[in-house]
């Protein structure tokens, strides 16, 4: 699927789902930052200006509860027949003899 968003503005909407949905839960910048296991200054950090590392962006979600999101980014996509399931199996690699 083809987006017409820019990298800075996907960040941003990152961000502002997560403020939304810590402030949603009624908690502070503090208790998302420690129920996440990184320090505040990181957390506000990511709020202001959306940079985290992938990791700590994870333990974020944890924090909030919305893990589930990026398992549903990370789902197969939906199969439309048998023959999909045929295709997408790995090939098996030959094993390497020693001479």
């Amino acid at each position: 699927m083809l987006s017409l968003k820019s990298k800075n503005e996907l960040f941003r909407e990152l961000v502002e789902r997560c403020r939304a949905t810590r402030l949603r839960q009624n908690r502070t910048q503090k208790e998302a930052a420690e129920r996440a296991g990184i320090p505040l200054s990181t957390y506000r950090r990511f709020e202001q200006s959306g940079q985290l590392s992938l990791e700590r962006f994870v333990a974020v979600l944890h924090a909030l509860n919305e893990v589930a999101a990026i398992e549903q980014l990370l789902a197969p996509p939906p199969v439309n027949d048998l023959n999909e399931l045929d295709s997408a199996k790995p090939e098996k690699q030959r094993a390497r003899t020693r001479s």
